[in-house]
């Protein structure tokens, strides 16, 4: 056998570590690495758990004594340490076991962890595979014969014996992996069956929810395109409201220039005909005051009481101040008099000479408070 120093097997790879094992054991590349050895169990005085370990432990296939490959552990380091055994394997074999009697069994040996093999400085430490453990049973080879061809002859009897202790344990495990289907595997296939039947109606559900989002996403187009049009429709009226607010601005405007240079001739005329004697003040008046009433709609009014606090003295400075501002001058006294006497609400003369200005007074002051003069 090849043996290497620590500090060497430390500069491999785990494979390249586990790879010279196998070649110095004389396991192949494609082998597992089987061995066969006495389970047996201590109790950790100190933590209270137990140790499983595997010792004696010899190659399966020629039954060989093994020890690792390290020149600097003790050459029966394998041998009188044996191999740890995690808890995971067959629970069976773990009741089969007392502190004093161990097993023959086989199983599947893997590097240790890192840490373990730093811990124990043996950088080619070895445990088993605890799925792998299989108990081993010895016959008397008193009881066996060989033929001609070499092959080894079993009394019936031994035969029957093993065939029938496995066929219990058959039994046993069948009986088992039903119990264990029965309360395991057949909750969780109700539980997938549920949870199909579940997932059945959620598709359900969400196929629903997706056609009704599919109607309300055509509702929605439909009012955004429905909006869209009215949009247009309210930009055209307003493109018309536009122009024919132009329109009338600019019919107005010239209805104005019009208005003001037919007002103009008429002052002139209405001044010739004053200079000439013609007509006394009071029919100069009434021409001058015949547009006294166009576009009233959009002459502004102040509020008796709001604007002027329900007082009749600044109501009639406001109305005499009205009148001066149309070239009509009436003395505040007089003014006030009138506006006295028509709160009455009776019938009302006025008495005077020709061309003293009755009339005119009545359609002034019905025009400077917004009223209509008939005469």
């Amino acid at each position: 056998m090849k043996l290497i120093s620590v500090s060497v097997a430390k500069k491999k790879s785990d494979e390249d570590c586990f790879k010279f094992i196998k070649e110095e054991w004389g396991v192949t590349e494609d082998e597992p690495l089987i061995v066969l050895g006495e389970l047996s169990v201590n109790l950790d005085q100190v933590n209270g758990y137990h140790h499983y370990r595997i010792n004696k432990v010899r190659l399966f296939k020629n039954s060989n004594l093994l020890k690792y490959p390290l020149g600097d552990l003790s050459s029966k380091a394998l041998i009188s340490n044996g191999v740890y055994v995690p808890r995971g394997f067959d629970s069976k074999i773990k009741e089969s076991l007392d502190d004093k009697q161990p097993l023959l069994v086989s199983c599947e040996l893997e590097l240790s962890s890192i840490i373990e093999r730093e811990k124990h400085k043996n950088p080619l430490k070895l445990d088993v595979k605890p799925s792998t453990v299989e108990l081993i049973y010895k016959i008397n080879l008193d009881q066996a014969v060989k033929d001609g061809d070499g092959n080894i002859l079993i009394e019936g009897t031994i035969f029957d014996h093993f065939e029938q202790k496995n066929r219990e344990q058959i039994d046993l495990n069948k009986r088992q992996l039903e119990q264990y289907s029965q309360s395991k595997i057949a909750p969780l296939i109700k539980e997938a069956s549920d949870l199909e039947q579940k997932t059945k109606e959620q598709t359900i559900e969400l196929r629903n929810l997706v056609d009704k989002g599919l109607s309300e996403k055509q509702n929605i187009e439909k009012l955004l395109s429905d909006a869209s049009n009215v949009n247009k429709e309210i930009l055209e009226l307003n493109l018309e409201k536009t122009e024919l607010k132009n329109k009338i601005e600019s019919n107005r405007d010239s209805e104005m220039q019009r208005i003001d240079k037919f007002r103009s001739f008429l002052k002139n005329k209405a001044d010739s005909l004053k200079n000439l004697e013609f007509i006394n003040q009071e029919q100069y008046n009434d021409i001058l005051n015949l547009d006294l009433n166009i576009n009233r709609e959009n002459e502004s009014y102040i509020d008796f009481e709001n604007d002027l606090n329900g007082s009749f003295s600044r109501a009639t400075s406001h109305i005499q101040a009205h009148l001066f501002k149309a070239g009509i001058n009436y003395p505040k006294y007089l003014l006030e008099d009138y506006f006295s006497i028509i709160q009455t609400n009776d019938l009302i003369i006025l008495a005077g000479d020709s061309g003293t200005g009755k009339t005119n007074l009545v359609k002034s002051f019905a025009d400077a408070v917004g009223g209509l003069a008939q005469v």
